[in-house]
């Protein structure tokens, strides 16, 4: 048995946008905006930026970046975000946020920023926390104590993406993913300390790509040893 949290009731007429009005007054007593800076407020045009895949198309060393950069500052693209600079490429190796040795070094990269940064562009870096690769060694190693699991002990499991190439859309080589547990402290440790990685790059901004996507139906942890409640909601 348990007490369950007091539930309001608050009647309203019209349509469904008038019933949330009632949500939206009642978030200005508690919900408090984060700080944006001033060019992420204007409109304003993007352009993403993909150099490599899970498939290894490495399509543009880190240095080469500044090329991209100048046609953007040319063209009044006032952003760049950089998806696959990770090692492995997009959606591989997750949720390492290593640089990827093949296409420069993390000096590369920083300076590559740096001087794109200088021409007016910013730089947005792909990020992603949610999903941990199967098949990289580190799963087996370190990030199956932090999976999610299911009320039987097995952790969740993912089909992945296929992208581009005939092996992958035909499931053969395909990335499987496992869902992370948002409510284990070590790892949302873990999380922050990839995280720093690109900070530590200097970058304007981070794109968290999937933020809320864990899975077909894969909402709530079972792991005793997790140090949360059982079971507990992962988007909470």
């Amino acid at each position: 048995s348990g007490v369950l949290h007091p539930i309001v009731l608050q009647p309203y007429l019209g349509t469904w946008s008038n019933g949330a009005d009632h949500y939206k007054k009642w978030r200005k007593h508690w919900f408090t905006p984060p700080p944006i800076p001033d060019w992420a407020k204007q409109v304003h045009s993007w352009q993403q930026i993909h150099i490599n895949s899970p498939v290894d198309d490495l399509l543009c060393q880190y240095k080469d970046l500044i090329k991209y950069g100048e046609d953007c500052a040319k063209h009044g693209i006032t952003a760049i975000q950089l998806t696959g600079w990770t090692i492995g490429g997009q959606d591989r190796g997750n949720p390492s946020h290593d640089i990827e040795p093949r296409l420069g070094t993390w000096e590369n990269l920083r300076d590559a920023i740096a001087s794109i940064q200088d021409m007016g562009v910013r730089v947005i870096l792909f990020n992603k926390y949610t999903w941990a690769d199967m098949a990289h060694e580190q799963f087996r190693r370190k990030y199956v104590s932090y999976a999610a699991k299911d009320p039987y002990g097995d952790y969740y499991t993912v089909a992945g993406f296929g992208y581009q190439t005939p092996a992958s859309l035909a499931e053969i080589d395909t990335r499987r993913i496992v869902p992370m547990c948002m409510s284990s402290p070590e790892y949302r440790t873990t999380a922050t300390s990839e995280f720093r990685k690109s900070l530590d790059l200097g970058v304007d901004g981070l794109l968290y790509d999937e933020c809320h996507h864990h899975g077909e139906n894969y909402r709530y942890c079972f792991d005793h040893d997790h140090g949360h409640h059982v079971p507990s909601n992962m988007f909470s």
